[in-house]
């Protein structure tokens, strides 16, 4: 499952992933995010994305994810990701080596730490 909201006064847009995630959400989230990216100039939103009981992912998801990973890094001024769980932050990370977007996306274990870097 996932949700998308945006914040135009903060140029803010979260992502928030939970749960297994599947072929069809990774895809469905991909275009959600061309919309709300859409909403800005490149390099002026800053993009939160909020892993919650995220479940590591298929092998077919991978190459979805590291397109959103890279997506990101390369439109936002600022990206962070808050996750808990170390298992799902591992594999992120692997993707991001793939994409080569971990010098850009900074990684924190919550919500509170990761908008203080964003907003702060």
């Amino acid at each position: 499952m996932y949700k998308v909201e945006v914040d135009r006064a903060k140029k803010l847009i979260k992502f928030e992933i939970s749960g297994f995630f599947k072929v069809e959400d990774a895809e469905a989230l991909s275009r959600e995010m061309d919309t709300a990216l859409k909403q800005f100039k490149p390099k002026e939103s800053l993009i939160l994305c909020k892993l919650v009981d995220f479940k590591p992912v298929s092998t077919a998801i991978g190459p979805i994810l590291e397109k959103l990973q890279a997506k990101a890094a390369s439109y936002g001024k600022k990206v962070a990701t808050a996750n808990a769980s170390i298992v799902s932050e591992t594999q992120l990370k692997r993707l991001g080596n793939e994409s080569k977007t971990n010098d850009v996306i900074t990684r924190f274990h919550t919500e509170e730490e990761a908008l203080k870097y964003l907003l702060g």
